[in-house]
């Protein structure tokens, strides 16, 4: 679930005034599941999801490049936050 489903969940079931953004109006709603109106399950949906394509020989050698890059201003914060959480 991200947070425009939740949008659109939350106006499809308590009825919020304003209008959804275009990403909000077209994610899906869980409304149907969790007011029972939802019929049946949907059979259209695979069964299994193909294996994604690997990298390019490009995108390795970018990413050998980058690893050996110091971390920036952001990726500083993200740790310093995962530190503060543990």
């Amino acid at each position: 679930m991200d947070s425009h489903q939740l949008n659109r969940t939350v106006h499809d079931l308590f009825g919020v005034s304003g209008s959804l953004s275009a990403r909000d109006a077209w994610a899906g709603s869980l409304a149907p599941i969790l007011t029972g109106t939802l019929k049946e399950a949907r059979t259209d949906c695979p069964a299994t999801m193909p294996n994604p394509p690997g990298p390019t020989v490009d995108a390795r050698q970018k990413l050998g490049q980058e690893w050996t890059q110091p971390l920036n201003d952001w990726q500083e914060s993200v740790g310093d936050v995962r530190h503060w959480r543990s």
